[in-house]
């Protein structure tokens, strides 16, 4: 059995997990308009340049709520999912200096982030798009089930960048009004920033990581086929 031990997590609605909770649970938030057409989630009060910063906080509290020793913080492992990585620093560098960076080094980001933590075991970082936080935890669950480690820190990251939201953008998958989940009249999706952690291990907690499993569907770059979604859900 694979636990959470701890977490944390800093979103566009909430600065805490209870307190996005709260806030969706009330509908008590908002939605920015990032020009006149383009809605989004971010975070309040933060720069693209904070980006290290923000990740480290949310480690840190996640760190906390888990309880971690400095010795096994020492032995364990670092697993981040993101699938945007480096672009919120990149494109900050291209705008004030007129120049864009030839070397976009992903290993950099869990070297400075390990660095900054004190997480001294094995370290991965995981770029598959929509799917990376869930290939990282499955990952990272898999490595303390074969006893190669005792302990993961599962970072998700997601921070403001312009090609992402472009990129959405030009497949017309952005909502004009709101989020609307399964409803026949919805018109998209909505962006947004989040940071969350967790810490697994085998101590035992209220919440359990049951299972996961990953497929590579070669079949299309924007859209998985149903047959392959069914052979990953079964």
């Amino acid at each position: 059995m694979i636990y959470v031990e701890g977490y944390s997590l800093i979103t566009a609605i909430g600065e805490t997990a209870n307190k996005s909770a709260y806030k969706l649970k009330n509908y008590t938030y908002k939605i920015e308009k990032l020009d006149s057409k383009t809605k989004y989630y971010k975070i309040p009060n933060i720069k693209q340049l904070e980006y290290y910063d923000i990740i480290e906080k949310t480690i840190r509290d996640a760190i906390k709520d888990a309880e971690l020793s400095d010795e096994s913080l020492k032995e364990a492992a670092l697993f981040i999912g993101t699938s945007s990585v480096k672009l919120p620093l990149i494109e900050m560098h291209a705008i004030h200096s007129g120049e864009l960076l030839k070397d976009v080094d992903m290993d950099e980001v869990t070297d400075i982030i390990a660095k900054r933590t004190g997480i001294g075991g094995f370290k991965t970082i995981i770029s598959t798009a929509c799917t990376s936080s869930s290939n990282a935890l499955i990952q990272a669950k898999e490595m303390i089930e074969s006893g190669l480690i005792d302990k993961a820190i599962v970072v998700g990251i997601e921070l403001y960048n312009e090609l992402s939201i472009r990129g959405f953008e030009s497949f017309m998958l952005l909502s004009k009004n709101k989020i609307k989940p399964f409803d026949k009249n919805r018109d998209g999706i909505i962006l947004g920033e989040a940071v969350s952690a967790i810490v697994l291990g085998k101590n035992e907690s209220c919440f359990e990581l049951a299972g996961g499993a990953i497929k590579v569907d070669t079949s299309s770059i924007t859209a998985p086929t149903p047959k392959n979604l069914v052979i990953v859900m079964n």
